[in-house]
């Protein structure tokens, strides 16, 4: 199929080619900590992302920017990119760079047990975790046998062992982490709606005191 048409097949791809090849570029750049990121038209081939590259279009990774924000701004700008570089193709002034083969890195497929949150990381690593996985298949931990998803936090200085809730009232909703700790803003209950921890502690599922599974 990819011999067959006249001008070769183009896929947008949301990652600075050859970085993150793969199945979930714009996830893996959030989990990494990466400050850029972009669009990069590139020309189909059998390997996985490792066509010509076309053009690419860089842009930078908002803080608290979560993996849905991202993936709409990355839309945008790959849908504004392609209709420019539609008519170059057509008219035989487009430029093809070969990627550089040493320089690839891969992401795998996401699956709902990486969004498991260890709570023996750093604080800064469990926020890239919360924002990575926002919208799917979000951050989650266990308290008292029950899952918690966190869809929004802050770090926050306030430390203690890690997985221990260290405040659970209408000020704040504060876990341990192996560094620093994690003020949960935006939570749902096991079986419950997504809330904000102000409505969520009213509940007092989860106090001070209490320690997440790890």
């Amino acid at each position: 199929i990819i011999d067959i048409t006249k001008y070769g097949i183009y896929n947008i791809h949301a990652s600075l080619l050859p970085l993150y090849r793969g199945a979930s570029p714009i996830t893996s750049a959030i989990l990494n900590g990466d400050k850029q990121t972009g669009v990069t038209i590139m020309k189909t081939e059998a390997g996985v992302d490792s066509g010509d590259i076309v053009e690419v279009e860089k842009t930078d990774i908002l803080e608290n920017e979560t993996c849905g924000q991202l993936f709409d701004r990355l839309s945008e700008i790959g849908a504004n990119l392609i209709v420019k570089v539609l008519p170059k193709i057509e008219n035989g002034v487009a430029t093809f760079t070969k990627q550089d083969n040493e320089k690839a890195t891969f992401c795998k497929m996401i699956k709902k047990q990486d969004a498991l949150i260890d709570w023996n990381l750093p604080a800064e690593n469990i926020l890239r975790m919360v924002r990575a996985y926002n919208p799917s298949p979000i951050a989650y931990t266990y308290f008292n046998g029950k899952m918690l998803k966190i869809y929004s936090a802050e770090i926050s200085q306030e430390q203690g062992v890690a997985g221990t809730v260290l405040k659970s009232d209408k000020s704040g909703f504060i876990v341990a982490c192996g560094k620093n700790s994690l003020s949960l803003k935006e939570v749902q209950a096991e079986g419950g709606k997504k809330m904000p921890y102000s409505d969520f502690v009213l509940g007092r599922k989860v106090i001070a005191g209490d320690c997440a599974e790890l």
